[in-house]
């Protein structure tokens, strides 16, 4: 039992020359194989020892063959003849001995009871040995086995089968084809603890990266820091920045402390690196601000929300243009603004607290502030936990989702006339399929977007696949799983040749450019992102994507990795 106990030690210790990563743990597998196998070895010999070895058959061994012993002699109870019957007394002589041995051994002079005295022990064997030499092979050819299937990739979770690199032959004509090297490197502040970062695009020449209380500007062609605006109190945090500049001007959305309502805002000029106002949009007393924080910047407009109502500002001066009416409820109390989106002249605002309350959808007159439209507002299906968190995605079309104050699980509609069209992203494939964390595109009549599933195939447990919607009919139009150890996947803005492209990151392999044709061509790989060990301020690795835009011809990711920007060619057309 013992020997067996450490032969699992041994098969163990196999394992781990087999799989280690790296020196250290092959060399703790071997002293574990060694010291194992001494400890077999050793338990054999003392079993020798203790005169643990069976008897065989036949073997010379006392008694073998003869009456008493296994094997009725004449006159004896066997088969085919009954047994005494049980008595109580001492024991007495067989029939035939009156004078025979007493009942503690053989008599003085007469030869043992059970035969003829035994001939030597036979020398020890040498199984104990055999059992060493045994174990010792199948360790080395187990090991050596496992390392061979390891290095196929025929196991599962082995980097080289989850994540496929191989770039596809279409990748040229979407722009993202060869390895792309990295043009510039430089360190970016980190946030604090938990709180969120942001990288905007700012103009041809600026991009803008804003975390905390800092807005910092770099240069798109060399990665210089060309300035930064901050908050030199330290009182405010970011609570959400526009996608993109517009006009020059990124606008910011900040909180009082950590627990502050989001009513601060505060517009930079990205050319000239100047805080052009801040101004707060709470009134005083005002517990809350708007559901989901969202700040908007047009070509002369600045929108974000109080609680209860859209808030439009100029853009330059920061003057209050317009401020929504309260939209009320069935009880005739103001409804709370949930969130709000904003394309050419209207804005769509979504109400509704998230308590269990019903949800509304208004349309405004970016200019004016009337109120154009008052859509019916979707229904989600009936689940344990109320969807009650009504988001706008996009305005032309209109695509909103549903979702509870987690948004972990949403539904999403697009509007078809005066219908809702629920989108089937309940037909994505994989375990548990849920929202990802970028909120998706509309491009060309399909709504796309990336999910998370459950994939225990790979290392991190999990996989992302890439879906299109139809938003006419809300049917699947295609969904591709990537396979890989993906940290996140970043759809980048617009189409080239009729594909959507991206950026996925890799816990191994790093980060590796996608497109994702319209059509349903299949997912195409692109080149991967690699970073020259001696460029100056690269990151140690480049597998942890937090963010990626489009600056003229450069794409710029933000690796946490070391707290890194890194640019790499990127050109704007196939």
């Amino acid at each position: 039992m013992g020997q067996a106990l450490y032969g699992v030690f041994v098969c163990v210790a196999s394992l781990m020359i087999a799989k280690g990563d790296g020196l250290l743990p092959r060399l703790v597998g071997a002293v574990i194989a060694v010291l194992a196998l001494g400890a077999i070895a050793l338990l054999g010999r003392c079993f020798r020892v203790m005169g643990g070895a069976a008897p065989r058959p036949g073997s010379g061994s006392p008694g073998a063959g003869q009456p008493g012993f296994g094997q009725p002699g004449p006159g004896q109870p066997g088969f085919g003849q009954p047994a005494p019957a049980p008595g109580f007394g001492p024991p007495t002589s067989p029939p035939g001995a009156p004078h025979g041995p007493g009942p503690y051994g053989p008599g003085p002079h007469g030869p043992a009871p059970y035969g003829p005295p035994a001939p030597p022990a036979p020398r020890a064997g040498r199984g104990g040995l055999v059992l060493v030499l045994v174990l010792v092979l199948v360790a080395v050819l187990g090991g050596g086995g496992l390392y061979a299937v390891k290095e196929s990739g025929l196991l599962d979770g082995d980097d080289s089968t989850t994540t496929d690199v191989a770039e596809s032959p279409q990748a040229p004509a979407y722009g993202v084809g060869g390895e792309r090297r990295a043009r510039w490197a430089t360190g970016a502040p980190a946030p604090e603890g938990t709180a969120p970062e942001y990288l905007v695009g700012g103009d041809e020449d600026v991009v803008v990266h804003v975390t905390g209380t800092l807005v910092t500007g770099y240069d798109v062609a060399t990665g210089k820091k060309l300035w930064d605006v901050e908050d030199r109190s330290g009182d405010f945090r970011t609570c959400a920045v526009t996608p993109a500049a517009v006009g020059h001007v990124v606008a910011v959305l900040m909180r009082r402390g950590d627990q502050g309502p989001c009513g601060f805002l505060v517009a930079v000029d990205v050319r000239r690196g100047k805080q052009l106002w801040s101004k707060g949009i709470l009134g005083e007393g005002s517990g809350a601000g708007m559901g989901t924080a969202t700040v908007r910047v047009t070509a002369n407009s600045v929108v974000s929300g109080t609680q209860t109502a859209p808030v439009v500002l100029d853009a330059r001066s920061g003057d209050v243009r317009w401020t929504g009416a309260d939209q009320p409820d069935e009880d005739g109390e103001a409804r709370s603004l949930s969130g709000l989106e904003v394309a050419g002249n209207s804005l769509v605002a979504s109400y509704g607290d998230g308590l269990g309350g019903s949800t509304a959808l208004r349309r405004f007159d970016l200019r004016s502030g009337r109120v154009t439209a008052r859509p019916s507002p979707p229904k989600a299906p009936e689940t344990p936990t109320p969807k009650d968190v009504l988001s706008v995605l996009s305005v032309e079309p209109l695509v909103v989702s549903l979702g509870d104050d987690t948004n972990a699980d949403r539904f999403y509609f697009s509007r078809v006339g005066d219908a809702w069209k629920p989108l089937r992203t309940d037909a994505v494939e994989g375990v548990s399929a849920r929202s990802g964390p970028q909120e998706g595109m509309v491009t060309d009549g399909l709504f796309v977007k990336a999910f998370t599933t459950d994939d225990r195939s790979l290392d991190v447990g999990f996989d992302t696949v890439v879906a299109a919607f139809d938003l006419e009919s809300g049917a699947l139009r295609w969904q591709h799983a990537l396979h890989r150890d993906a940290g996140q996947v970043v759809l980048l803005p617009g189409t080239v040749g009729g594909a959507v492209r991206a950026v996925a990151s890799d816990h191994d392999t790093g980060d590796q450019l996608y497109a994702f044709p319209l059509e349903d061509g299949g997912p195409v790989r692109g080149g991967r992102l690699t970073v020259d060990a001696s460029l100056s301020g690269a990151p140690s690795g480049l597998n942890d994507l937090t963010g990626a835009v489009v600056q003229g011809e450069r794409l710029v990711v933000r690796s946490q990795v070391d707290g890194t920007l890194v640019a790499f060619p990127f050109p704007s057309k196939a």
